[in-house]
């Protein structure tokens, strides 16, 4: 330690002696009955109240210009990035333009291919039902050309499996991805949840009491009563007395 080191210490190095201090107190006074058992008691409650805003001024001392930097660090890039989140916001909002209405598209040619292979599958009824009625007519001694009946419900039913793998994979194709060109996420459109308090009362009475709905009301009648002067309806205030 050299001329000029030899600091005085610092507010925190005496927690442990006011511990000691209040703990002796609690200690000797299960129940303070005298008027100078709550007069020593006053001094350690004024003594730790005085040390908590000594710590409290000290915390404040050092944080204070490692906050003061940091706001301007956060200041100076927030500044920077400001312009650039604008643009970027645009472009993704008419990249979500263009994908929604490339999805749309794509849904309406999916239930296009759908109806189609419908059609084609009801098509392919008829025709296994002609084959049927053409082997059961020639059992009967009608004269019918049964491989033709069968050539054509053959190729009624592979014009349909086809369009129905095609209807299958322009459902799977609707939703519409922009592949990556940095080797990250691809991008698409993707859901988001917004809730909306549509009647405030119902939500309550269903939800009933709740420790954050019972913070946000204190919080909004605490703003009521400085507008109006008083508490609302359902809310009251109880008051209790301490050192």
């Amino acid at each position: 330690m050299t001329i000029g080191d030899n600091y005085p210490p610092e507010p925190i190095e005496f927690i442990g002696t006011a511990i000691q201090d209040l703990g002796g107190f609690l200690l000797d006074n299960p129940v303070i009955e005298t008027g100078e058992s709550a007069k020593r008691g006053s001094l350690l409650v004024e003594r730790t109240r005085k040390l908590f805003q000594d710590i409290e001024d000290q915390r404040k001392a050092e944080v204070g210009p490692l906050n003061e930097q940091v706001k301007s660090i956060n200041g100076r890039y927030r500044e920077a990035r400001g312009p650039l989140e604008s643009i970027q916001a645009e472009l993704i909002h008419r990249l979500t333009d263009y994908a929604a209405r490339e999805e749309a598209k794509r849904i309406r040619e999916a239930e296009e291919r759908r109806l189609a292979a419908e059609a084609l599958e009801m098509e392919a009824r008829r025709a296994e039902e002609a084959e049927r009625e053409a082997k059961q007519n020639a059992t009967l001694g009608e004269i019918v050309d049964v491989a033709e009946r069968v050539i054509e419900a053959d190729a009624a039913f592979s014009r349909f499996q086809k369009a129905e793998r095609a209807a299958a994979v322009a459902e799977r194709d609707t939703h519409v991805r922009l592949p990556s060109q940095l080797g990250g996420h691809a991008l698409s459109l993707r859901s988001k949840e917004t809730l909306t308090v549509d009647n405030a009362l119902k939500a309550i009475s269903e939800i009933g009491s709740h420790p954050k709905i019972n913070e946000a009301i204190l919080s909004a009648a605490r703003d009521y009563r400085r507008q109006y002067g008083r508490l609302p309806a359902g809310v009251s205030a109880s008051h209790s007395r301490s050192i």
